[in-house]
């Protein structure tokens, strides 16, 4: 594959930047466009490439196919047995192939919970290849194992360090210093130089502290992300990832944002909610649009209504300049004013076609254990006034939170039902226990035993990266577990949407026409259904007990009625 050269490099280092599956398919990721775009603008020659949408065509889009291949491949690994024949095994040793045929001096690969156990054989592939290349590892997955991450690197040799947090300002200064060090460093000396480098983990050090002048404070100074380079032809949508703030104004109980980011709960060391300024986020779409001749953009922020201001002057710019554009975002739900109100129509006219609502819970006792700081009765209004102006909905919701009971949960349950038509695509996720989190912090106040941390590099442990945990006050963590399974299929059955791939039914207007028909989005539905029922089965007395504890009135046959 032509990747896009550099004209100006002013460094000899060659630089290469990995986005491995197992990822979703509908535009590029925003990780490696904006890192790569930082270090062409310091003047690095840099290579990127999306491994997960270059396997996601080869199984023709099939992710459950692919994910079963990677699992293997790792469990062969992890128990020193040959690699299985398997697609993913023979694609991945050809792109390994491609990458060391001229090997480049540093390898970065970025790491989230769905693309580690990958990621780890891609690092072993190219290590094992060529000793010497200098890689590391980065992302959101080791800000989430963040205490963990130096007894990682000591079981897992592949990854020369890891960087966390924000490595905007890490990555160029351990290039710039790689590039500085003398030609007969080894590579085990030049590592130890970066001790005491913020942010950096080693096998053999950690970060002592936490620098705040590496934590980002003006989003302005951030380039314009480089997608020059990925196969843009093969995602599903014509969208594009931008993003126009960071950081969230929010204290949510279960989120672990603030731990994770900056490794400290302490407040002094946390960062406003950051924004990029207004000018700054449209001159960035403009030239987006110049340069690929794409009008789809997803926000890639944690909250796009963070500051209303802020919003109302992107939207308004928007319109003013006639950018003729549409957009996704993630948002929360808000106080039902006449401004909120004002808000969504801008929204809507500003070109926004779908916002992703972190709602959680429909009932107010779980609501305000979560501290959403939100009012039930909110809920319904904004989800009303999102589709007056035009734009889609997708609902995200917890079960089994700390504390919740079945009547709580029913309260939510019923409240989609009753309210299905504006709710949009829901997504049910059962509560995890995060490091860091409020929760994690004071478990007892939440009815939570933390149970023995799984160690790594055990495969549980490495794709979830979440804290063992028993529900001693709530719904027991199998219930929760078997009724994301069932409820999809209740759902299913009285009519409410709950998408057979994540967001992909609230994003079907962005779909490419070519790929309309592959993905066929009723049957991608049938399909889920088919798999829940077979996952129901083999889950039975855990299905059998948590539905009558939910639905005691109903009958658990009506699951298999169509």
């Amino acid at each position: 594959m032509n990747n896009y050269k550099n004209t100006t490099s002013v460094f000899s280092t060659k630089i290469t930047l990995i986005f491995p599956p197992l990822w979703h398919y509908y535009f590029p990721p925003l990780s490696t466009p904006l890192l790569t775009a930082l270090l062409r603008n310091k003047g690095f020659t840099v290579d990127q490439y999306d491994l997960n949408i270059e396997l996601l065509k080869e199984y023709d889009y099939s992710s459950l196919s692919l994910n079963e291949d990677i699992i293997d491949a790792y469990r062969s690994q992890n128990n020193n047995e040959s690699s299985p024949d398997t697609l993913f095994s023979r694609y991945l040793e050809r792109f390994i192939d491609r990458i060391c045929e001229t090997p480049p001096d540093i390898v970065g690969i970025t790491f989230f919970r769905e693309t580690v156990l990958s990621g780890l054989l891609l690092a072993q592939g190219i290590k094992e290849r060529t000793p010497e290349t200098f890689i590391i590892g980065g992302g959101q997955y080791f800000n989430i194992v963040r205490t963990d991450v130096q007894y990682i690197l000591q079981q897992i040799p592949w990854l020369d360090v890891v960087v966390t947090g924000e490595g905007d300002v890490v990555l160029p200064e351990i290039a710039e210093k790689y590039d500085r060090q003398p030609q007969n460093e080894s590579l085990d000396s030049f590592i130890a130089t970066l001790k005491g480098t913020p942010n950096v983990y080693s096998a053999t050090f950690a970060p002592s502290h936490i620098d705040k002048d590496y934590l980002l404070k003006n989003l302005d100074p951030l380039p314009v992300p480089d997608f020059h380079g990925l196969p843009l032809d093969l995602y599903v949508t014509s969208v594009l990832p931008v993003s126009w703030s960071r950081g969230c104004p929010m204290s949510c109980t279960f989120c672990d944002y603030h731990y994770n980011t900056f490794g400290t709960r302490e407040a002094e060391h946390h960062l406003k909610f950051r924004m990029r300024s207004p000018d700054k986020c449209i001159s960035d779409l403009t030239h987006l649009i110049s340069e690929y001749n794409m009008r789809g953009f997803f926000i890639c922020d944690n909250l796009i209504n963070g500051n209303f201001t802020h919003l109302e002057q992107i939207c308004q710019n928007i319109i003013d300049e006639d950018l003729g554009i549409t957009w996704v975002a993630l948002a929360r739900i808000f106080p039902p004013t006449a401004h909120t109100k004002t808000l969504y129509d801008l929204m809507g006219e500003a070109g926004c076609r779908l916002l992703i609502y972190g709602i959680e819970s429909a009932c107010q006792r779980t609501l305000d254990r979560m501290n959403k700081k939100i009012k039930k009765e909110w809920i319904k209004k904004n989800l009303i006034w999102c589709k007056e102006a035009g734009i889609n909905a997708n609902s995200q919701w917890i079960i089994g939170f700390p504390k919740e009971t079945y009547e709580d949960l029913r309260e939510t349950i019923d409240f989609i039902l009753t309210n299905k038509e504006i709710v949009g695509d829901v997504s049910i996720n059962p509560f995890s226990l995060e490091t860091g989190s409020l929760i994690s912090l004071v478990p007892d106040q939440y009815d939570i035993t933390v149970g023995d941390v799984q160690t790594f590099p055990s495969e549980s442990r490495l794709k979830t990266g979440s804290l063992v945990f028993k529900n001693t006050g709530g719904i027991p963590r199998n219930h929760a577990s078997s009724m994301k399974s069932w409820l999809g299929v209740y759902f299913y059955n009285t009519g409410v949407l709950s998408s057979a791939s994540l967001y992909l039914h609230a994003m079907r207007d962005f779909i490419k026409d070519e790929m309309k028909e592959p993905l066929n989005l009723e049957k991608m539905l049938e399909k889920k259904k088919d798999v829940l029922l077979m996952k129901i089965l083999k889950d039975s007395e855990s299905v059998k007990s948590s539905f009558k504890a939910v639905f005691p009135e109903k009958d658990l046959q009506t699951l298999f009625q169509s």
